[in-house]
């Protein structure tokens, strides 16, 4: 509540001033309304009514704290689609090389949704590539792609990534992660289906790249008995079957993948029969999150929030 001294001064005018005749309640109410208006007129209380949040923020990316700078930048991620002094300047900020990592990191992740902007998706994807950076700020670079990962280029670059043997696992598990949400697609799907089944691979990347296949099992045969095969095969580590159990939650109402997770349940493999408990019911905001879906029950969630 407002307790400004002019404010104050308004409000009680407005109630206790006298006058020649009894107030209606109609005059009363237009009295008051004219007091207040002139008070928000003041310096003090026209610069209250017209700040704007976004302003501060942008003043503290210029804070000689890093640790504020990359809570201002994460603060951002509100305004970054729709303030292009806000996206600019996190653009400027991610491709400053004399900006920490916890800095850079936290501007691509606000940029994320303003990735759909094909030239603010190219910035991010430049500091993705450049292996000279970190793997931590190169993974979190990947991932903020996400929104953009239809884009032609994009897609193209993911792809690429994922399969480049010289990358460390941590960065083609961001881009197995961010290509998810192109899984619709067939060449993203099938690239995605190649690293979930080759046992040659890390586990860490494997699991991944199985995750991401949630994203194109719903109307896509070839993810469906890609996912469903390493869910049944008992020769493949536990976390790469969990993964895929859990997936089968969007195929629990079909009758051969409902008795697989039945029989399941009664695995002597914890992991794994609690995996089967959980598909056979709906899918929760655990499991949304652990998909890193974008959107739950009509409710946005933010796949990067814990990236």
């Amino acid at each position: 509540m407002l307790t400004h001294p002019l404010l104050l001064a308004a409000l009680v005018l407005a109630v206790a001033a006298p006058s020649q005749a009894a107030p209606t309640a109609e005059g009363a109410a237009h009295a008051g309304a004219s007091l207040f208006l002139q008070a928000i007129e003041t310096p003090v209380i026209a610069s209250l009514a017209t700040s704007r949040p976004e302003d501060r923020l942008l003043e503290l990316l210029d804070d000689q704290d890093a640790s504020v700078r990359a809570e201002a930048a994460k603060t951002l991620r509100h305004y970054a689609q729709t303030d292009h002094r806000v996206k600019r300047r996190l653009e400027e900020l991610l491709e400053d090389g004399r900006q920490p990592d916890e800095v850079r990191r936290e501007c691509a992740k606000s940029l994320a949704w303003a990735a759909q902007d094909r030239s603010t998706a190219d910035r991010i994807l430049a500091v993705a590539r450049d292996r000279r950076l970190s793997d931590g700020l190169r993974a979190a670079a990947f991932k903020s792609l996400y929104v953009a990962a239809g884009l032609r280029g994009v897609t193209d670059a993911l792809r690429e990534t994922l399969a480049d043997g010289r990358e460390t696992v941590e960065v083609r598990s961001a881009a197995a992660w961010a290509l998810g949400h192109a899984a619709a697609e067939h060449d993203a799907r099938r690239a995605l289906i190649g690293t979930a089944q080759d046992r040659t691979l890390d586990a860490s990347l494997r699991r991944e790249a199985v995750k991401s296949l949630f994203h194109g099992l719903a109307s896509n045969y070839d993810a469906e008995n890609a996912v469903r095969a390493l869910a049944e095969d008992a020769r493949e580590p536990v976390e790469i079957r969990e993964a895929a159990i859990l997936e089968l939650i969007l195929k629990n109402q079909d009758r051969d993948a409902r008795e697989f997770l039945d029989r399941t349940t009664r695995s002597q493999e914890p992991r794994l029969r609690a995996a089967a408990i959980k598909a056979l019911g709906g899918l929760t905001l655990e499991l949304a999150r652990f998909f890193h879906l974008s959107h739950w029950h009509g409710r946005f969630i933010d796949p990067l929030e814990d990236q």
